[in-house]
């Protein structure tokens, strides 16, 4: 018999959680759970928080040059988040075609002044690279 606890009240139930009269499959409210959780600490306030790049970025940041992408007068389709050594700092840079995106050294990869971290549709917001 599953138990969960909700604040000031028991509820028990042989796997399914009651709420005003409805009942939700536990596996239903685990996945959404997990969902939440994963949302909560891979995609929180800072991008990039990880000993694998040079610098958090504060998501806030981030959604600001989607935006500022998106409704620029040049039809941009994605948005290359760079990482300037000399700067010590992020940098936006919007391109139009795919192809451009080659154009740029990988961070990690080059000795390069500015190097491309990742890759962003501007669109879906998926990461492409």
């Amino acid at each position: 018999m599953a138990t969960i606890k909700l604040p000031g009240e028991l509820i028990h139930s042989p796997g399914f959680f009651l709420a005003k009269n409805q009942a939700f499959p536990l596996e239903i409210l685990y996945l959404a759970l997990c969902y939440y959780l994963w949302i909560k600490f891979y995609l929180s306030e800072f991008m990039f928080d990880s000993p694998d790049f040079p610098l958090s970025l504060e998501e806030s940041r981030f959604e600001s040059w989607l935006e500022k992408g998106r409704e620029s007068k040049i039809s941009y389709a994605y948005l290359l988040v760079i990482w300037d050594e000399f700067e010590g700092e992020y940098l936006p840079v919007f391109v139009q075609t795919r192809s451009e995106i080659q154009s740029y050294p990988r961070y990690g990869t080059s000795p390069e002044r500015q190097m491309l971290v990742a890759a962003y549709d501007l669109y879906s917001e998926s990461r492409v690279m």
